[in-house]
């Protein structure tokens, strides 16, 4: 996942796709065994290679729903909206995406809701929708900052929330 953040999505995979392909093969059923399905889906989204993504976005939701995987069905959530709004900006797509971080929320999986909530803000901005994408990235940025996603005194932050913090100047803000 640090490949993901890091804005290398080729490494993502690579990485991502050896621990997928593992619980596929062992038949492992949990989609919160090895949690790693969205961010595959999602790397492999951001490299093109979408009916890849829809592959293992179909298992994990199928898996979630017959386990009723409440972590699970909002990460099939995200990702299917991840590889929608690969394709232009879709407002059942934003609306999927702001559900899974709202569920996310729920669960209190601050980290999730935050990341879901900087897809959607970046591809309302990509859409040219800057009050929204305004919003909405100031809304992730609060919700990383409640469950501490900041340097500490010898650490450079996280990439990803270094992007959260420049995001609403991006978006018009």
């Amino acid at each position: 996942m640090a490949a993901l953040l890091a804005g290398d999505p080729e490494q993502a995979v690579t990485s991502l796709a050896a621990v997928w392909q593992h619980t596929v093969r062992e038949g492992v059923a949990d989609p919160g065994a090895f949690p790693v399905a969205g961010d595959l889906a999602e790397a492999l989204a951001e490299t093109g290679r979408l009916g890849e993504a829809a592959q293992v976005i179909g298992r994990l939701a199928g898996l979630a729903a017959a386990e009723q995987h409440p972590w699970g069905l909002a990460t099939a959530d995200r990702a299917a909206a991840v590889i929608a709004l690969a394709g232009g900006y879709d407002d059942a797509a934003a609306a999927q995406l702001a559900g899974a971080a709202g569920a996310y929320r729920a669960l209190g999986a601050g980290w999730e809701a935050a990341r879901a909530l900087l897809v959607l803000g970046r591809a309302q901005r990509r859409a040219k929708n800057g009050p929204r994408a305004r919003e909405t990235l100031a809304a992730a940025r609060a919700g990383s900052s409640s469950w501490g996603a900041r340097a500490g005194p010898r650490r450079r932050p996280p990439s990803w929330t270094a992007s959260l913090a420049a995001a609403p100047r991006r978006a018009g803000g």
